[in-house]
Parts: structure tokens; C-alpha cells; sequence
């Protein structure tokens, strides 16, 4: 699998916190899915600070894809399935790191940097492309 990159909107709105910047905003999340997993990060539109939300292994996203199979299935009985989910739920904990634990990925970069690369790419800095 090559590396491939998408991008969601979140419609809930979140606060910057950091010095100075206080930003309201409504994340564009970048998702990047390669052969180590899926990474979901975001940047503040005015500061671009960085903002790790999850790190998934590839193993959690067999495990997320087995887990969404086993919610739609209708066939299955009820205490079955539900003990499955369950399972199935904790198997994607262990495989899914959260929040600032998730850690900068290959993408991270510091505020001066991205406006360097912005300059040079006559872009604005929040794209992240």
C-alpha cells in the first residue's frame, strides 16, 4: 500500500490553546493512511499549531473494518454480537494511541517551518498539501 492522504471536516467547533492565539474553529483533519497505519492530525487556520488526534496500526484498521462488519450484521444474535463488539472494541483500544500520545508523525513540523515552506510553495501556511 502506497501512502495516500484525504482530508475531513469536523462540524464541532474547538479552541486553540495556544499563547496568543485563542483561535475558534471548526478542524479540517488530515488524515494520512500508509503501510504503518492511519495518523489524523490537525493545525490551527491562524497559529498553525499541530494537533495529534489518533494513531491506528494497521492491525486496527482490520480491527475497525471487522468491527463495522460485525455492527451491521443483522443475522447475528444479539448476545453474540454484542460480546463480539465488545471484543472487537477492545482490540481497537490496543491498537490505537490517542490524543498527545499519539506523537508528532513523519509530517510534523514546527510553526517557522511551515511558513517557510508556505513562502517558498507561494501558498498559505494552513495548507497542508
Amino acid at each position: 500500500m502506497s501512502r495516500s492522504e484525504s482530508w475531513v471536516q469536523i462540524g464541532r467547533q474547538v479552541a486553540c490553546d495556544a499563547p496568543r492565539c485563542d483561535n475558534v474553529f471548526a478542524p479540517r483533519v488530515r488524515v494520512i493512511r500508509d503501510t504503518s497505519g492511519e495518523e489524523w492530525s490537525f493545525r490551527c487556520p491562524k497559529c498553525q499549531k499541530r494537533y495529534d488526534m489518533v494513531r491506528i496500526t494497521q492491525r486496527g484498521l482490520e480491527v475497525r473494518a471487522e468491527l463495522q462488519a460485525v455492527i451491521a450484521d443483522t443475522t447475528m444474535a444479539a448476545e453474540e454480537r454484542e460480546a463480539r463488539i465488545s471484543e472487537l472494541q477492545a482490540a481497537m483500544e490496543r491498537e490505537t494511541t490517542r490524543g498527545a500520545a499519539a506523537g508528532p508523525g513523519p509530517s510534523s513540523e514546527t510553526l517557522q517551518e511551515a511558513q517557510r515552506r508556505a513562502s517558498r510553495e507561494g501558498r498559505d501556511a494552513s495548507s497542508d498539501e
